[in-house]
């Protein structure tokens, strides 16, 4: 089921005459710089620590505007990953350290198949597709884009053109959970990556992920994985698995 997988840097490129399609599912990491990806009627820019789904078939077309990019890229047999998870949809969303290190190990050529069928069934389960409402996408894509700014409900419905009661609703009704909710979830997602691939203080990774103090981050973590910052970098940190 596994085709290929790689970890590769390349750049930077302009968008090309023409567009790509794959004969393969294709499973995309970013580690380093910014890509633009077009598909589906949307244009979406990605970050480190993005992940990409693209289903075979899909017409798509990537490029990057100034400096080169470094990422993993999975290929996997459509019909037979298409028997172990049904009907796939593109995706983008934040991987989490685990996803990542599972990237990692397949792009090394250890056997991580179940784990990577694991990885693709979750761009269902969480409810992070491509944002088919355009309102909805300029939302997406400006908490993405500035993680650190103290956004407020009202905010956000401001950029989705919505009241503040009709953009929440649409919004937990697209993305699985209220506004705020999910713009902490993608801070904790950045902050997780940072630590386990940028040597940096906790309090400079608290600040670069939106967090106004690293005992507001500290508290984020003990809430989602129930550890602190530094015990749960010392179980997923550099040379376990």
């Amino acid at each position: 089921m596994l085709r290929a997988a790689s970890q590769r840097t390349m750049g930077p490129w302009m968008q090309g005459p023409k567009d790509a399609v794959h004969a393969t599912v294709e499973l995309g990491l970013l580690l380093t710089g910014e890509v633009v990806l077009a598909m589906e009627g949307g244009t979406y820019r990605s970050g480190p620590g993005t992940g990409v789904l693209i289903p075979a078939g899909v017409v798509h077309t990537s490029w990057t505007e100034s400096e080169p990019v470094t990422e993993i890229v999975v290929h996997l047999d459509a019909d037979a990953l298409a028997s172990r998870v049904g009907p796939l949809r593109a995706g983008h969303r934040p991987f989490d350290a685990d996803e990542a290190r599972i990237m990692a190990r397949a792009a090394r050529g250890e056997p991580v198949l179940d784990e990577l069928i694991d990885v693709v069934r979750r761009f269902g389960e969480a409810g992070r597709p491509w944002v088919d409402d355009e309102r909805l996408r300029r939302v997406v894509d400006a908490v993405g884009a500035a993680l650190d700014h103290p956004w407020t409900v009202e905010e956000l419905a401001k950029l989705a053109a919505m009241s503040p009661a009709h953009f929440s609703r649409s919004f937990r009704e697209t993305l699985g959970e209220p506004p705020l909710r999910w713009v902490q979830g993608r801070r904790l997602d950045r902050a997780e990556w940072l630590m386990l691939h940028a040597d940096r203080s906790l309090t400079a990774i608290a600040h670069d992920a939106g967090f106004r103090s690293s005992s507001r981050l500290t508290e984020a973590f003990q809430r989602r994985h129930g550890l602190t910052p530094s015990a749960w970098k010392a179980l997923r940190g550099p040379g376990r698995t």
